[in-house]
């Protein structure tokens, strides 16, 4: 990568960059709810501010957290009562959409954040402050310099090679290892790297899903680890593999966001077609009611015993005979409204399709 170290972009790696990009542009496309859009985020937060403890060696619990995310939107002075409440507060502020420039002095100035128990307190004395100092250890005085070449070479990507689809989670891998390879404070250089990787990743319309790449890599901390490049280490094998696993990582959160937002589409699809069954009179008021009930929220699967002998079921078949509970469940099945699995009954809204007579049927 000129003075960086160069890593060939070869025809895998520009496969996977092709992959995320358009799983970004379908995840922007996609409509949702402002109520579900901003529990999806919310949820993105807390579980990336947790996974990014971990991996700094800080548990916090999901729901402490969760409840801190839907308390501090803002995330300014406060960082929370943790043990690093300065990169918990970075962490939050930089994926909630505070923006980081290409420079050596943003990267200080995130680190410093980073390093801080409160928001007036610096990072301290690094390698990288030291650059020119007298007495500053041998072998540290081309931190600087090196961070600096680095953010010019990561500014004009778009004007090499790597001016491909899906530049937008190049460049933040690029940084990331780079910087985990130049290493230039000395100290937290990782949570550094994968926290400025999150700043040149975020995107609108997203729901902050480079946040969860902390849970992946905490999720594949081996495979982080091995592939992490040592101090001013060169390596185009180890840097493109490295790229490759982050690459890989972005598909695997923007997948896990885009099923989530398209899951809650499919559902307010489901129950338009219900409705609109009922209204054609295709289904009783106690089959409507039913299907309602196993449409809110994440509903567990039922049988015939629960049908009519557990709330809120009850208020449906407490009066009505089994046999009419079966001839209600095998009617919605037919309809293709409710699918049999190994715990019971559920609410089938995996698919919508149109047959040719254009009559809804759902399968799964």
């Amino acid at each position: 990568m000129n003075q960086a170290g160069s890593t060939v972009l070869n025809s895998d790696l520009a496969a996977l960059t092709a992959k995320a990009a358009c799983l970004k542009e379908r995840l922007q496309q996609t409509p949702a709810l402002p109520s579900l859009a901003r529990r999806i985020r919310e949820e993105t937060l807390a579980k990336g501010a947790c996974a990014a403890a971990a991996l700094e060696g800080e548990i916090i619990p999901l729901d402490a957290m969760r409840r801190f995310v839907r308390a501090a939107p803002a995330f300014g002075p406060d960082g929370g009562p943790w043990r690093r409440p300065g990169l918990l507060r970075a962490f939050l502020r930089i994926n909630a959409g505070v923006s980081l420039a290409l420079t050596s002095d943003s990267l200080a100035v995130l680190h410093a954040a980073v390093m801080s128990p409160s928001p007036e307190e610096g990072g301290g004395r690094s390698r990288f402050h030291d650059e020119g100092v007298p007495g500053a250890p041998q072998g540290f005085s081309h931190a600087r310099r090196s961070v600096d070449d680095l953010m010019r070479w990561l500014a004009g990507l778009d004007q090499t090679s790597w001016n491909v689809a899906g530049n937008d989670i190049l460049r933040p891998a690029l940084a990331h290892y780079h910087l985990l390879r130049i290493a230039p404070f000395g100290v937290s250089d990782g949570a550094l790297a994968r926290l400025f990787e999150a700043a040149l990743m975020r995107a609108p319309g997203t729901y902050a899903a480079q946040a969860l790449m902390q849970e992946y890599y905490l999720g594949h901390i081996e495979e982080y680890r091995a592939l992490a490049p040592g101090r001013d280490e060169q390596s185009e094998a180890r840097a493109a593999a490295f790229v490759a696993f982050v690459v890989q990582g972005g598909i695997a959160c923007l997948t896990q966001i885009c099923g989530e937002v398209e899951a809650h589409l499919r559902a307010l699809v489901l129950e338009r077609h219900i409705s609109d069954l009922r209204e054609k009179r295709a289904l009783t008021m106690r089959q409507y009611d039913l299907l309602r009930m196993l449409s809110v929220g994440d509903a567990p699967a039922v049988s015939i015993h629960n049908l009519m002998r557990l709330p809120p079921f009850t208020a449906l078949y407490g009066r009505a005979s089994e046999q009419t509970a079966r001839r209600d469940i095998r009617k919605l099945e037919r309809m293709g409204l409710l699918r049999r699995d190994k715990d019971g009954l559920r609410l089938c809204c995996d698919a919508l399709e149109l047959e040719d007579g254009g009559e809804a049927r759902f399968t799964s």
